[in-house]
């Protein structure tokens, strides 16, 4: 039994990835409603509470802690939510895979970011994240759980619309729109695809040299946003138009949108080069990431047919 808890886009793109290996699959969200393929179960649980995380996480063999609160109540909820998950994924005697961001990394000053990078988290969002990273690897440490953690870049695919790539770029090219980018558009980028996101989760929930360490997720090589923009627009068959987004119009953007208000703090990380090498955890899990082209053709795909 594999438990995945949350249902958004990364857990989705595991479900897939957990169905299509014949795997027995447990989806655990606030709503119990998820849009899930036949066979896989899908229970209602808040999992702040242990109790419920306990239930919901009962005969796992595998939890992976896909969850995430709104992007404004990180600093308070967060931390309940995965102490739950550990509680939860400790009284199942099961491994816990936890998905990461490369928030805790800062401003690298544009060098390749890899597993032996200083954390120096430049924003609040980043210090949360690294002291969650923390208390997860203490949580390992004192055998309260077997844990280990992925780490992806942003990410694209079919079920990405709300991610920074989504809606405003690969929603924008399938409209013929134009493309919004934050920061820099000739700034490098390391971009994740969320198949690629979900074989790396369930790679590392079998391996046992996985646990007790966090894994960048292995990524195509890095393009400029601009470049990302022009494969979205060549897989739609629409004419290419990109904008970039600086901190004065991402704050008047927030004076209506949280998720706008909520990314000012994050900027800087877009306005130099942001690559992660994820190379390590390729060699490890046996992960060889998706060519970006493909990844963008598949994205495009998936968002016509929503």
């Amino acid at each position: 039994m594999h438990v995945i808890i949350g249902a958004g886009p990364v857990a989705m793109a595991t479900v897939e990835t957990l169905v299509g290996a014949g795997e027995s699959v447990r989806v655990a969200c606030r709503s119990g409603v998820a849009p899930v393929p036949e066979g896989v179960e899908v229970v209602a649980a808040d999992v702040t509470d242990p109790v419920a995380a306990e239930r919901a996480c009962a005969a796992a063999e595998v939890v992976y802690h896909c969850a995430a609160p709104p992007y404004g109540d990180w600093a308070r909820a967060f931390p309940a939510l995965q102490a739950g998950v550990i509680a939860g994924a400790s009284a199942a005697c099961a491994r816990l895979v936890a998905v990461e961001n490369l928030y805790p990394y800062g401003v690298s000053g544009g060098r390749p970011l890899t597993e032996d990078s200083p954390i120096r988290p430049t924003s609040g969002k980043g210090r949360v994240r690294a002291a969650l990273a923390d208390a997860l690897m203490a949580a390992h440490r004192a055998d309260r759980v077997r844990a280990t953690a992925a780490r992806p870049a942003d990410y694209i695919g079919p079920f990405g619309v709300r991610s920074v790539y989504g809606e405003m770029m690969m929603g924008a090219a399938c409209k013929g729109r134009t493309a919004r980018v934050l920061g820099d558009p000739d700034v490098r980028r390391s971009v994740s695809f969320l198949p690629d996101i979900a074989r790396t989760l369930v790679a590392l929930g079998r391996t046992d040299s996985a646990l007790g360490a966090a894994w960048i997720v292995p990524n195509a090589p890095a393009v400029t946003q601009r470049r990302l923009a022009e494969m979205a627009f060549a897989a739609a068959g629409t004419r290419p138009r990109v904008a970039a987004t600086s901190r004065w119009m991402l704050r008047l953007a927030g004076l209506r949108d949280a998720g706008a208000r909520e990314s000012v703090e994050l900027l800087d990380t877009f306005t130099e080069d942001h690559v992660a090498d994820g190379a390590r955890a390729a060699r490890l899990l046996d992960v060889t990431p998706t060519p970006l082209e493909d990844a963008v053709a598949r994205t495009i795909a998936g968002f016509r047919s929503r």
